[in-house]
């Protein structure tokens, strides 16, 4: 379940990403909403997509 998280967030971010959108905006519309029941999810949700889209952005997969 972890993996499919981090893919399923991994690719929302990138697409978010690709099409123009930064950080606040990403935050606000990626809900990753199937796993709102995991232990720390409103307090984690946000930091994992801005620590998302940071890697995203410094390995240059953003930019492709």
């Amino acid at each position: 379940a972890a993996l499919a998280y981090l893919e399923q967030l991994r690719a929302e971010v990138l697409a978010g990403l690709h099409a123009g959108k930064n950080v606040d905006q990403l935050k606000v519309e990626i809900t990753l909403n199937e796993y709102s029941d995991w232990a720390a999810y409103d307090t984690w949700r946000e930091l994992n997509i801005q620590g998302m889209a940071r890697h995203l952005m410094e390995s240059g997969a953003a930019t492709h």
